[in-house]
């Protein structure tokens, strides 16, 4: 069987390209999965890498597809065929609007994707690498602003920032990121903290207790049918 031309495997590539993006939009995990390889990895920014598909579905459910509405716009200006391998670069435009509540997140930036070509001719994502042209102090993960379903400023100064945390039963919140803190249980309960590498550990809550923790990045979900209440002492 006679290999395609170089110009039909770059506009195959871009069409794979423009479903991994209409998938993001959509909102639909498995058609966005169904563009990446079995041993892709993804180097996103500010976190470890993220390998395999199991692992890329846990990781893109939490920090993405489960706790925003996303608006993906990612061209890719330049394609280069390299026998088995395709390389894409290009700049992006992301808006997140948390499901839960609070301000929408806007983005911008570049990136490089590598492609290969499937034993049976179709092409799907290998590695993507992906940052933001904004300065990192611009980015945020803060709970309060990515999730103010659940957390919610009480008071503030220049030494703490004192967050009522509130869950319902059976209730998850998004990956975010805490400083160390000191944290006050008012309820007890079971929680998940699932990693940003898609990790994940429970954990028995009593109430009562004050625990510190060091700063953070981290998805909590309530695994109990009670609410989930405490307080948090962030230090500055």
């Amino acid at each position: 069987m006679s290999r395609p031309a170089p110009e039909t495997d770059v506009q195959q590539v871009g069409t794979v390209i423009e479903r991994n993006i209409q998938a993001i939009n959509a909102g639909d995990v498995d058609a966005w999965l169904a563009t990446v390889s079995e041993n892709a990895v993804f180097l996103p920014p500010h976190g470890p890498a993220v390998s395999g598909k199991a692992a890329l579905r846990t990781w893109a459910l939490s920090s993405f597809f489960e706790p925003f509405a996303i608006t993906l716009d990612a061209p890719a200006k330049e394609i280069e065929i390299a026998g088995d391998r395709a390389i894409a670069h290009g700049t992006f435009t992301l808006s997140l609007k948390p499901k839960g509540g609070g301000p929408t997140i806007e983005d911008a930036g570049k990136f490089i994707t590598i492609l290969s070509r499937q034993s049976d001719g179709s092409w799907k994502y290998l590695r993507d690498i992906w940052n933001s042209d904004q300065p990192l102090a611009i980015q945020t993960k803060d709970p309060v602003q990515v999730d103010a379903a659940h957390y919610k400023t009480e008071f503030e100064n220049a030494q703490v920032r004192i967050v009522r945390v509130t869950y319902g039963p059976r209730e998850r919140s998004v990956m975010h990121t805490h400083p160390a803190l000191v944290a006050v249980l008012l309820t007890e309960g079971n929680v998940r903290f699932t990693l940003p590498d898609g990790r994940s550990e429970d954990v028995q809550l009593a109430a009562g207790k004050t625990l510190f923790f060091e700063a953070q990045e981290h998805l909590p979900e309530n695994l109990s049918d009670k609410p989930l209440e405490a307080v948090l002492v962030e230090l500055k």
